[in-house]
């Protein structure tokens, strides 16, 4: 409704809008309708949290091939944990390896857990923006068994801002009406 009223009074006085372009509605939104395209049979999950508590974990930094790691947590809206897993591997290390060694400890078998590598652990935790995490998993009776993580952490001003932007440079190629924010629109 919003959308058709803006976009008679965009042709009417020849004016060009694009709605949705921020954090939310905006490229959360999109990264939705992508996970819903990839996995049209599932459930899916958006924590929104202030950042994740990141704390050393002792368990992974003993896996062999691990230099350092840092693990966070979040509750999702039925209260239960998932856990993330962040690594600076030694040179030389086998990711899959390691990451079959952290998801077979005890300690990491309660919850569902993933594990990623990054170059940086400092950057990640000194992070103080805000995060979310989006998760999509198949259902049993799509026959799949697919999962799909999306996870940022972001001053969402900026992240809104330069979703923003993003639409306003493109403004000057759309022809007049109100248009929805896409990537590439």
């Amino acid at each position: 409704m919003h959308h058709a009223g803006l976009d008679e009074m965009c042709q009417r006085y020849r004016a060009t809008a694009v709605l949705g372009a921020g954090r939310n509605p905006g490229l959360l939104t999109l990264m939705q309708r992508a996970f819903q395209t990839l996995i049209p049979r599932g459930d899916e999950v958006l924590h929104r949290h202030p950042g994740l508590a990141l704390h050393h974990s002792a368990a992974a930094e003993q896996v062999a091939g691990v230099e350092e790691a840092l693990e966070g947590e979040v509750h999702g809206p039925d209260g239960l944990p998932q856990r993330y897993v962040y690594l600076r591997l030694q040179r030389g290390a086998d990711l899959e390896r390691v990451r079959a060694a952290i998801l077979a400890d005890p300690l990491h078998t309660a919850e569902p857990t993933q594990v990623f590598e990054l170059d940086d652990l400092q950057a990640l935790e000194s992070g103080d923006g805000q995060g979310i995490a989006l998760e999509r998993r198949a259902t049993a009776a799509s026959g799949s068994h697919a999962s799909l993580v999306f996870e940022a952490r972001c001053d969402a001003a900026d992240f809104a801002a330069r979703v923003m932007l993003d639409a306003a440079s493109r403004l000057p190629a759309l022809q007049h009406g109100a248009h929805r924010y896409a990537l590439g629109l």
